[in-house]
């Protein structure tokens, strides 16, 4: 009959605890840091495939280029299930039209075909994913290396 010495595995209980509270202190920064560079991405997407365009009517005036400037990056932080989330959103007021489309309607008010969306924010997060991926890769081997 074979024995098990459960000193081994207390001392692998605490490393691990160690290693969690690690993650916790270094990954909201870490969030934060992909956030910003995922909100950089979304925003040169946006330079790319939308073309700056100034309105001004009577009861409506918007300077060219505030879609380009209204990313943002939220706060970072852990939900209860332990996971690390941030999000990036523009908060500019027609945004939404831009990323989902719109039915345009004219000056007399005839409505005509709904112009698609450019889905900025859904094509450069899928852009980004295999980047996101190396660099969660090598956050947790520096972790495991620096413990």
């Amino acid at each position: 009959m074979a024995t098990v010495d459960t000193e081994d595995l207390k001392f692998l209980h605490r490393d691990l605890l160690r290693i969690r509270d690690k993650t916790i202190d270094k990954g909201k920064p870490f969030i934060r840091k992909e956030g910003d560079k995922l909100k950089r991405r979304i925003a040169r997407y946006a330079r790319q495939e939308v073309k700056k365009t100034a309105v001004s009517r009577k009861d409506y005036s918007r300077e060219a280029g505030q879609y380009h400037k209204s990313f943002k990056r939220g706060k970072a932080i852990r939900t209860k299930d332990g996971q690390f989330r941030t999000r990036v959103y523009t908060a500019d007021r027609i945004g939404h039209l831009i990323e989902n489309g719109w039915k345009p309607k004219d000056r007399s008010g005839q409505q005509h075909d709904k112009v698609g969306g450019k889905e900025i924010v859904k094509n450069a997060a899928e852009a980004f994913e295999p980047e996101f991926e190396l660099d969660v890769m090598d956050f947790v081997n520096k972790l495991l290396y620096d413990f």
